[in-house]
């Protein structure tokens, strides 16, 4: 959580390549347990983080990816981890 929450802080006031350091080591964090939920916040915190750096197509890939594989990610379109959302099932 603290790295997801330090991306998203970097990812503010426009430092990219911080921001996805952290959220990227966040994710692979999540991508070792069942943590769905965590994992879907994250990988849209980064994808809003590639797009702010410059072009996006790693980030089009990486969504699209995520569109076809993960029915968490397709759920919470938009989610942003600067802001308070309440747990889900």
């Amino acid at each position: 959580m603290a790295a997801h929450l330090r991306g998203v802080a970097h990812r503010e006031p426009g430092r990219p390549d911080e921001a996805r350091s952290d959220l990227e080591a966040a994710l692979a964090v999540y991508r070792g347990g069942a943590y769905e939920w965590n994992r879907a916040v994250v990988l849209h915190d980064l994808l809003r983080a590639l797009r702010a750096g410059g072009p996006s197509d790693e980030a089009d890939r990486m969504e699209s990816s995520a569109i076809s594989t993960d029915p968490t990610f397709v759920r919470m379109a938009g989610r942003d981890g600067a802001r308070t959302i309440p747990d889900e099932d």
